[in-house]
């Protein structure tokens, strides 16, 4: 899926997935709630743990 079409699946811009994708921002609850409906998954599928 391109940004463009998640963005608008979403209703976030795709400057901001983009700045997500890149580790540049870190989204609210409110984005990551569109994102995971947008995407269909719980939000905790956006999670990884990097450590």
């Amino acid at each position: 899926m391109t940004q463009k079409h998640l963005s608008k699946l979403s209703g976030v811009s795709t400057s901001m997935i983009s700045a997500i994708e890149l580790g540049e921002r870190h989204p609210t609850v409110p984005v990551l709630d569109a994102l995971a409906r947008a995407l269909q998954v719980k939000v905790t599928d956006l999670y990884s743990r990097k450590f």
